[in-house]
């Protein structure tokens, strides 16, 4: 198999795109997944487009990543834990482990992956784009597991090749002329990877960043879900481990300081040869992209550079992104205001200055403005200097979970699918975006599927 394998580009399909359907999510957690709604949409809206074709055409089904959420399975080793904390947070993102969450996954929602393959048995096709949940399918084992639970769902005779019907991308797919689409987490600083291409510094375990340990080492041990309050601040996170009781306050704190130390061991242990071998996979799969999409390598060099470098690469940035500094002042703050008065006279003068000057130093530290954990704004003006940069009408992100529709001209413009699964009630689900080819170029429309049809969502 070959993850970088033929993706047919010049086929005239048109595309559906969809992302950020977080299938598995909560398996094995505290919180009871919610599968019904999420499998029965989803196969309906599969089955619909399996029959209902525009212009004649099959169509493309682009997976804008996220598909998998690796990240929200939870299961515990069996027999002896590779890694020490596999027993106390899940198994991590080894491949291993990540064929083990691919198998339950498939189990779960073995009803969508019987009808991804009535979908490529009528004669559309399927690219999947890797996300930040899901970059575990960088490995080759798990995308083998995936294609087999589509494989094992075809019709019985059926001729096809599924490694020619279903394609995994691991960074964007682009149709010349038509559109440049992409998850988008390599413009979020607290989800992106060094190298996208190389999410496995030492190739046998996904890189951490802020996003996928906050998933690991606190949401999954909690019986609620505070991607809602990811962005609410320090305050806010204080107040929500106060709101869990001391039990649960203690267990917010025991995933946050378990949080703290994989993300710092992960920058110390950044070392020179590690990064070294992965820049030469990372600049061989490169090669393969620019001949397989037929783009300069110089173009792709450039889109690469408009990425943000995760906030783990850089001790500073990674303190202030989990609000280490913060929490350090509040602990120590009480401790610096109290000295004075336990000092002897004849010291006091100089106990004044120290704790003043590491008290100021402190605070001046602990107000330096965060980067935005919402990269909305980023991808909306990265999608203007891609459009021009690549010379497509259209470019797609997701990964943020709010849909959008930003029309730049006449001959179109960013759009971001949103997401599938639903996460409260300020973001609809089954958001989805239709890319048709016309006499005059590609007309690009946000959709919604709403009661077994595509509406516009607008």
């Amino acid at each position: 198999m070959n993850p970088e394998g033929d993706a047919r580009v010049a086929t005239p399909l048109n595309l559906l795109v969809i992302s950020d359907l977080h299938l598995g999510g909560g398996i094995g957690g505290p919180i009871a997944p919610s599968v019904d709604a999420l499998n029965s949409e989803l196969v309906s809206f599969l089955r619909h487009y399996t029959v209902v074709w525009r212009d004649g055409r099959p169509w493309r089904l682009v997976i804008n990543g996220d598909m998998v959420d690796f990240l929200a399975v939870l299961l515990r080793p069996q027999g002896q834990a590779t890694d020490p904390e596999d027993a106390t947070y899940g198994l991590g993102a080894r491949e291993d482990a990540a064929e083990a969450k691919m198998l339950a996954v498939i189990t779960q929602h073995r009803p969508v992956f019987d009808a991804l393959a009535g979908f490529v048995a009528s004669g559309s096709e399927i690219a999947v784009v890797i996300g930040n949940h899901d970059a575990e399918f960088h490995f080759r084992g798990v995308q083998a597991r995936f294609l087999q639970a589509v494989a094992e769902g075809l019709p019985e005779g059926h001729p096809g090749d599924i490694h020619r019907s279903v394609i995994f991308h691991p960074w964007f797919f682009f149709e010349d002329g038509v559109a440049w689409i992409e998850h988008g987490h390599q413009y979020d600083p607290y989800c992106s990877f060094t190298d996208v291409l190389e999410p496995a510094t030492n190739a046998r375990e996904i890189d951490p960043n802020v996003g996928s340990a906050l998933v690991r080492y606190v949401m999954n041990q909690l019986a609620t879900d505070i991607g809602d309050t990811y962005a609410d601040g320090f305050w806010a996170h204080l107040r929500f481990a106060a709101s869990q009781g001391v039990r649960g306050g203690l267990a917010v704190l025991a995933g946050y300081l378990g949080m703290v130390r994989k993300l710092i061991d992960f920058w110390r242990h950044r070392h020179p040869e590690h990064l070294a071998l992965r820049r030469a996979r990372s600049r061989r799969r490169m090669i393969v992209l620019a001949r397989r999409f037929q783009l300069p390598l110089r173009r792709l060099a450039w889109v690469r550079k408009q990425w943000r470098p995760p906030v783990v690469n850089e001790l500073g940035r990674l303190v202030r992104a989990i609000m280490l500094d913060r929490l350090l002042v509040l602990l120590v703050a009480p401790v610096l205001l109290l000295s004075p008065f336990f000092t002897p006279w004849e010291w006091l003068p100089v106990v004044l200055i120290l704790c003043g000057g590491l008290l100021g130093t402190g605070l001046r530290e602990a107000l330096r403005a965060r980067e935005t954990p919402d990269p909305r704004a980023a991808m909306s003006a990265v999608s203007r200097r891609l459009r021009a940069a690549l010379r497509v009408p259209v470019v797609v992100f997701g990964h943020t979970h709010s849909a959008a529709a930003e029309r730049h001209d006449a001959r179109g413009g960013y759009f971001n699918t949103g997401t599938w699964a639903a996460h409260g009630p300020a973001k609809a689900p089954f958001t989805h975006v239709m890319i048709e080819r016309t006499p005059t170029g590609v007309e690009a429309r946000l959709l919604r599927w709403v009661d077994g049809e595509s509406r516009s969502a607008e």
